[in-house]
């Protein structure tokens, strides 16, 4: 039989030939109905002999085919009642969202909310941060503490009359070490020089005057170095013009001050800039450039003069100079126009300085922060009474 139809009524067999006739049953007076039983099936029961044969049995049709859990044929157990409708929820919220299975959604909707909602907010406070660490106003502090804790650098200076290269190295702050190599112009002669500089020992060499004649005339002095300052002291004849262009303590202060001090050091310095005013900078005028295909924020300053003088002696003192040690330096501290400061956005380090010194226009370039190598000190070859007495005393 077909398993999806109902199960067809037998026909009702006629009595028998012979037989009493049934006694009629009365039913009960109001009566309640019983509880039906459960159905039993009908026992089988022959036809007479007069009646034709059921007709034979219809195949069943074939079933589609169901992808998933194969589904079993309906019985006859009673259909489940039906569930009550759900009241609407407040807030939109259907009532499948307020099942168990819905809730679930709900609270996944939530989390998603909640998750959109922080990462904005994150998202925001991390602009916010980025714009902070990159504006102008951070970026020159932060090139001014890294003044502080430079361990090595290389400055190159032109101008009108002297063109020359400054190696430093500040590492150990308390043994600062410079080696340069210049070109001074005057009105008659052009001459090169090195210079190598320690507290303790500084030296010179003439390397050229500018041409064959005069490199041959002085050649028992050219490309000899001569010593200035031994174990601390400079001789009274030597002539300060030179021992200064071989002392770190001319130009390790002055304008800038490049040193590896602790961080303590730093920190004292820094806020004595920035509290002071020492590089003082109207925001709005800062501008950006490029230098060496990088971005480059310029800064057009004015100095704080007597407060870049405590500055000096206050980093004079970690180094345990005096500011009588530093007199030079503090000399030459100030005095300049239309400084313009140039600070690499990048590193945030200081990489330019432009200004009009006596009329005439300097520039001062820096490179290779802490990668600056110097030579080893040298040794005399000639002693400063010789010099003198090849230049005729003119020195």
């Amino acid at each position: 039989m077909p398993p999806n139809e109902p199960t067809p009524t037998p026909p009702q067999t006629p009595p028998e030939p012979n037989s009493a006739p049934p006694e009629p049953v009365t039913p009960p007076a109001e009566a309640p109905a019983p509880s039906p039983a459960p159905e039993q099936p009908a026992e089988p029961v022959a036809p007479p002999a007069d009646l034709p044969p059921p007709p034979a049995e219809t195949p069943a049709a074939p079933q589609p085919q169901v992808f998933g859990p194969e589904v079993s044929p309906p019985t006859d157990t009673p259909a489940p009642a039906a569930t009550p409708a759900q009241p609407p929820v407040m807030g939109g919220v259907s009532a499948s969202a307020a099942s168990p299975a819905g809730k679930g959604k709900l609270k996944l909707l939530l989390a998603i909310v909640i998750v959109v909602v922080v990462l904005g907010g994150a998202g925001a406070g991390a602009y916010m941060w980025y714009k902070q660490q990159n504006s102008p106003d951070h970026i020159f502090k932060v090139a001014v503490s890294n003044l502080f804790k430079t361990k090595s650098v290389t400055q190159t200076a032109k101008s009108s009359d002297v063109n020359g290269t400054v190696k430093y190295d500040v590492a150990n702050i308390k043994d600062p070490k410079i080696s340069a190599a210049v070109t001074v112009k005057s009105s008659d002669v052009t001459f090169d020089m090195a210079t190598y500089g320690t507290l303790q020992n500084s030296y010179l060499k003439f390397k050229s005057f500018g041409n064959s004649t005069l490199d041959s005339y002085f050649s028992d002095v050219t490309n000899k170095w001569v010593q200035l300052r031994k174990d601390g002291t400079v001789p009274a004849n030597i002539n300060t013009n030179f021992s200064d262009m071989a002392d770190p303590r001319v130009f390790v202060f002055g304008d800038f001050i490049f040193g590896n001090f602790s961080s303590s050091q730093q920190k004292t310095l820094t806020d004595f800039v920035v509290s002071n005013n020492i590089y003082k900078y109207d925001s709005k005028a800062v501008t950006t450039t490029t230098l060496d295909g990088k971005k480059t924020y310029v800064y057009p300053i004015t100095e704080n003069v007597s407060k870049l003088k405590d500055l000096n002696t206050k980093a004079a003192g970690y180094l345990g100079l005096s500011t009588a040690d530093i007199k030079t330096a503090l000399a030459s501290v100030g005095g300049n126009d239309s400084v313009k400061l140039y600070v690499d956005a990048s590193t945030k380090e200081f990489v330019k300085v432009t200004l009009t010194s006596d009329g005439s226009p300097v520039t001062n370039t820096y490179t290779d922060y802490d990668s600056t190598t110097l030579p080893s000190e040298p040794s005399a070859d000639i002693t400063w009474a010789q010099l003198e007495n090849t230049f005729g005393n003119s020195l």
